[in-house]
């Protein structure tokens, strides 16, 4: 794997648990910030929680990137809590089987990509650092190639 992405699921409507507007705006941003990264690469993975705002979430990328997405519930959490050691390992056996593939692109809720970054740099990159956490509608990537990570897209500041 030379990319690892994981997308926090965009901002949406509570009565529908699907994305509103501002949500669809920024699966599209985060769609065309994936692309600009990945757009020399094909071997190309990506997954979503079984939840409507995360499946909506990755849609643009899978258009974008001609790719289609697949279902893991390990990425749904369980209970609304933060995912134990055990269960992060559960998240690195799922994508064990695409670690050859260029691109992973996993969507998710704050439950579950709230502790992940951390735990892939330990496991992936042998670093020891503290990540915030991702806001709705924003992504974290990793370089495998030189184990530096990012969020998108880039904040303006104020």
């Amino acid at each position: 794997m030379k990319h690892f992405f994981l997308e926090r699921h965009c901002v949406y409507d509570k009565a529908t648990m699907g994305l509103n507007k501002e949500g669809f705006l920024q699966a599209m941003i985060m769609a065309q910030e994936i692309k600009r990264i990945a757009d020399n690469y094909h071997n190309v993975v990506l997954i979503s929680s079984p939840a409507r705002r995360a499946q909506e979430t990755i849609e643009p990328v899978a258009k974008i990137l001609g790719a289609p997405y697949h279902i893991d519930s390990k990425l749904q959490p369980i209970d609304w809590r933060i995912l134990s050691y055990q269960e992060l390992c559960d998240i690195d056996d799922m994508i064990k089987p695409f670690m050859n593939n260029d691109i992973i692109v996993l969507s998710s809720h704050y439950e579950v990509l709230g502790p992940y970054p951390q735990h892939v740099l330990k496991t992936l990159c042998n670093k020891h650092e503290t990540i915030r956490l991702a806001d709705r509608g924003e992504l974290w990537h990793l370089d495998l190639k030189t184990g530096l990570y990012e969020f998108l897209p880039k904040r303006i500041k104020d």
